[in-house]
């Protein structure tokens, strides 16, 4: 039992170690011209997405495992990747904001700033075999002198700044609990007095001179607002020779674009914006390649290399033998209905393709039990709404239960799950599903920070009858019956805040996600949004939706939520088909 290993164990980026980021990361859209550019790039994509995964890739102490320990190879493209990541005690400290005056500001940046100095030393330090004796030295005279504080004697220089960093910031705690208004604090690190003189200091080694550094800064949107200016302040620099930054953050926090001085940051003039969540669409989508590259890459980890996942996570037979009914029937009607018609083939297609799978789950009654549709590589890709996270987790409890179920059958030995029966798929799907309207009607107000009781039944009682209107959609509606995302038409309504505010408290709890796409009038792109599909298990929904939106008012929306209103349904109303896909 000591060598059982399940493939699909997700855990947040910053637990897995080295070897296993090299061995799991796929660079399927080739983030390293990004992220080993000079340019400032901000990575965007909510929890599970990716973000952190990307940057830490590239960070020294993956990129030395992925040559061997060779610290030469990691800089011989004259870039050097510093790791910063903003979830830490340091992030969430704000006592400092009941000082009065100048002080917050500036212990904001030095608390930031400190933990930048505190990452370049970090990874200094592991390739210093790269520095001499005698440049050590150098580093060590140019260090105290700038800064005027003797270091500490330790393994090397780069431990010893970092010692000074660590007890800079306990001397600066002292002082503001000492409650003197923090005198004594003049020498408070800051960005251009700290950060560009640590890096200058090193840039005058013969391996690291005329190097870039990119300063990698993970989970943004945890900085205080202030930090966050300063931040943009920062990529607003104009030279972008010796540093630029990559800054991982969630989209449904946006933060400000606003600088310490009150100008902005724009998109395409001061940094490139990179949406890391690709709307799924089908199998040959950049998400449906990437879900199977990440899945085939997992299950070589059990010696499984070059499986066929159609087999590993097959289909219930009952429900492709059902489903091929349900085609001949859409077949049958598409010919009657288009047959002699210009383009009569296509229209055929396109008309199989909206109605086959509706007529499956029309045909199976309004008592039936859940139909077995909920299992098969393509429905578990669909489920995970482009999320990476939301892929491998309901994969994870799949393995575990086929497992038990063969070690039941074999006793104590360690059995080889080659595939995922069907029933285990949906059961596994089911309690997940379960869990997420659970948490949807009982949990937001503990979850999402700032979210009322009411605001929470509210949110829920939106989202209830939002998915009530896509079931009534797919058992009646005639023409686009299959649509699972909608657009909110009337922006400019009073009650449109309301409204946001509950879809974003629902985005922030990973139950629905955001999109840019094509408008249908000239061009225009506009958000659309998607429940998260795990919730279509519970109410009968088919989570292979078709790529069309329903546009709903803010009112009618605002009426679900606050007055628990059912959403007015026409059966002949027309969807918003073929999306244009702006996302990813």
């Amino acid at each position: 039992m000591t060598d059982y290993v399940n493939p699909f164990e997700y855990e947040a980026a910053s637990k897995l170690s080295s070897s296993q980021m090299n061995h799991y990361y796929i660079d399927q859209f080739n983030y390293s011209r990004f992220v080993k550019s000079k340019r400032n790039i901000f990575l965007v994509g909510e929890r599970g997405s990716g973000k952190s995964m990307i940057l830490m890739y590239y960070s020294v102490p993956v990129s030395l495992e992925r040559v061997s320990g060779d610290a030469k190879l990691v800089v011989d493209d004259g870039i050097l990747p510093i790791y910063v990541t903003c979830n830490t005690p340091l992030a969430f400290k704000n006592e400092y904001d009941l000082l009065e005056g100048i002080l917050p500001a500036l212990l904001a940046e030095h608390y930031f700033v400190v933990s930048m100095m505190y990452a370049l030393a970090d990874e200094l330090k592991m390739i210093r075999e790269l520095f001499t004796a005698a440049e050590m030295e150098k580093v060590k005279h140019d260090y105290e002198y700038i800064f005027d504080k003797k270091l500490p004697d330790s393994e090397d220089v780069f431990s010893s700044i970092q010692l000074m960093l660590q007890k800079a910031n306990v001397e600066v705690q002292s002082i503001i609990n000492r409650g003197d208004e923090g005198r004594g604090l003049s020498w408070l690190f800051g960005f251009n007095s700290g950060m560009l003189q640590l890096m200058a200091i090193a840039t005058k080694t013969k391996a690291l001179e005329g190097i870039h550094f990119s300063l990698m800064i993970d989970d943004a949107h945890l900085l205080t607002e202030h930090q966050i200016r300063l931040l943009n302040s920062w990529v607003s620099f104009r030279d972008n020779t010796s540093f630029s930054f990559k800054v991982a953050k969630t989209k449904v926090d946006r933060t400000t674009a606003v600088t310490a001085t009150g100008s902005s940051i724009l998109e395409g003039h001061d940094y490139t914006e990179i949406d890391l969540e690709a709307a799924y669409q089908n199998k040959s989508s950049e998400f449906g390649k990437y879900a199977r590259l990440i899945l085939e890459k997992r299950l070589e980890t059990i010696g499984l290399k070059g499986i066929d996942l159609n087999k590993f996570f097959p289909e219930h037979p009952q429900f492709v033998k059902d489903l091929e009914k349900a085609k001949l029937k859409a077949k049958k009607e598409a010919e009657e209905k288009y047959s002699g018609q210009e383009n009569s083939e296509k229209k055929i297609d396109g008309y199989i393709y909206k109605m086959a799978r509706a007529f499956y789950f029309r045909d199976r009654g309004a008592t039936a039990n859940i139909p077995p549709a909920y299992a098969g590589l393509e429905t578990i890709i669909e489920m995970s709404t482009g999320i990476v996270r939301n892929l491998l987790h309901p994969c994870y409890y799949m393995y575990e239960n086929q497992y038990s179920i063969l070690q039941g059958k074999g006793g104590n030995q360690s059995p080889l799950v080659k595939f995922i029966e069907p029933k285990v798929q949906y059961e596994s799907i089911k309690k997940r599903s379960k869990k997420a309207w659970v948490d949807l009607k009982e949990s937001l107000s503990l979850t999402v920070e700032g979210c009322t009781m009411d605001e929470a039944l509210q949110t829920y009682q939106m989202m209830d009858h939002l998915t009530n209107l896509f079931q009534k959609r797919l058992l009646t509606h005639k023409s686009e019956p299959r649509a699972i995302s909608f657009t909110i038409s009337d922006t400019t309504s009073d009650v449109y805040p309301t409204v946001i505010r509950w879809v974003n408290i629902a985005r922030k709890a990973q139950l629905m996600y955001a999109y840019l796409s094509s408008a249908k009038d000239k061009g225009q792109r506009e958000m659309y949004f998607v429940p998260n599909r795990i919730l279509c298990l519970q109410k009968g929904l088919d989570p292979r939706g078709q790529h069309a939106r329903v546009s709903l008012t803010a009112k009618v929306l605002f009426d679900a939520g606050m007055l628990n209103k059912k959403i007015p349904y026409d059966s002949e109303q027309e969807g918003d088909g073929g999306l244009d896909f702006f996302s990813g």
